[in-house]
């Protein structure tokens, strides 16, 4: 009976110095031994690293990217407009300068 209840203090001590060893140096108790993304979530991230080895703007250096946008641009104004005259005159409201296509 005296070594059974000597087990569990001796256990209730050793999980004691183990969580203040954790509260003590950061450390992140998994006791039952699951994986956990603690471990990923820690790394350092890299998005700016890598955002820095490209231009500013890398659709604006593709002129396929360019035409694309303006084909798209042209037909949300022939949606809303109905004809290409109503595009122009509306260009030439809001810019004051004639749209040539």
């Amino acid at each position: 009976m005296a070594s059974g209840s000597l087990k569990s203090i001796l256990a209730a001590a050793v999980q004691g110095v183990t969580e203040a060893r954790a509260r003590i140096f950061g450390h992140v108790l998994n006791p039952t031994g699951k994986r956990s993304t603690h471990k990923l979530l820690r790394k350092k991230l890299i998005g700016e690293k890598v955002v820095q080895w490209y231009p500013y703007d890398i659709q604006r250096d593709d002129p396929l990217v360019m035409a694309q946008q303006e084909q798209d641009f042209l037909m949300m104004l022939l949606l809303t407009f109905g004809t290409i005259e109503s595009v122009c005159q509306s260009q030439f409201q809001t810019f004051g300068k004639p749209v040539i296509f």
